[in-house]
C-alpha cells in the first residue's frame, strides 16, 4: 500500500469528514457547549422519561421486546410476543411504520422489522412525549 511518492503507490482511503478543519471546528465548539451546558447532565430527567415511555410499547400486540440505551430505543415488532417469532419480512412492516409516521410528521429509522427512535439531545420534554405518543399510536393502528 505503500510506497515513494513518485510511483504514486499509496492506498488512498479517507472518510468523508477526515480531517476537515470546518467539521472538526464545529465538533470541538459542540463538545465546549456540553461541557458549559451541561448537557448530559440535564438529560438525566429525559433518560428516565424515555426509558419509561419506551416501556409501555410493550403492551402492543406487535410489539415484542423493547430496548434502549440513553436516548436510543428500539422497538422490535413481531409476529408472537411469546415466541418472538418475527413477521414475514415481505410484509415490510418497519416500512409500513415509517410511511404512517411522516403523516404524523415523525420520521422514524427502521431495519426490518425493528424500529429505531433516535430523538436529538436538544429534545424538550413535551416533544419527546410527542414524539413518544405519536409513534405509539402508529404501531397501534398498525394492521397486519
Amino acid at each position: 500500500f505503500y510506497d515513494d511518492y513518485e510511483k504514486f503507490k499509496t492506498f488512498y482511503h479517507g472518510h468523508t469528514y477526515s480531517a476537515n478543519p470546518i467539521g472538526c471546528a464545529a465538533a470541538l465548539a459542540s463538545l465546549q457547549i456540553f461541557e458549559e451546558e451541561k448537557t448530559l447532565t440535564k438529560l438525566k430527567p429525559l433518560i428516565k422519561l424515555f426509558h419509561n415511555q419506551l416501556e409501555t410499547f410493550r403492551s402492543l400486540d406487535l410489539v415484542g421486546d423493547v430496548r434502549y440505551l440513553g436516548l436510543i430505543g428500539a422497538l422490535e415488532l413481531v409476529e408472537d410476543k411469546k415466541t418472538k417469532n418475527p413477521h414475514d419480512i415481505k410484509l415490510r412492516l418497519g416500512q409500513r411504520v415509517f410511511q404512517a409516521g411522516l403523516k404524523k410528521n415523525l420520521i422514524r429509522r427502521p431495519l426490518g422489522n425493528v424500529i429505531y427512535l433516535f430523538p436529538p439531545l436538544c429534545i424538550t420534554e413535551k416533544q419527546l412525549i410527542l414524539i413518544l405518543n405519536r409513534t405509539y399510536d402508529v404501531i397501534a393502528n398498525l394492521k397486519v
